[in-house]
């Protein structure tokens, strides 16, 4: 299997937080696994519930990159086009005025 690049996925300031959630995900999906296998459905369940939540927090950490690639390749866009991005937000900030 191969293993996450967490560079390609995540904002550099966020790789740490996105690898704790990726350990606590695989933990709580062997958690889930360990008390169904006991009969202890219950637990097993909250545990489930408990693995959306630090998927939920993996994703949005994901979504933070791709909003960040996105604003970056418009930047680069606007610069090979000659037009300076602080200009464009100047008049953006005059509009909003």
């Amino acid at each position: 299997m191969k293993k996450m690049n967490f560079k390609d996925h995540f904002r550099e300031k966020d790789i740490q937080k996105a690898k704790n959630e990726f350990s606590c995900m695989a933990e709580l999906a062997m958690s889930i696994n360990t008390n169904a296998q006991a009969g202890n459905f219950e637990k097993a369940l909250t545990r489930g519930e408990d693995l959306i939540k630090s998927l939920e927090r993996f994703v949005y950490l994901n979504e933070r990159k791709q909003a960040d690639d996105s604003y970056q390749a418009l930047i680069e866009d606007l610069k090979q086009r000659g037009i300076s991005p602080e200009k464009v937000i100047m008049h953006l900030e005059e509009k909003a005025i």
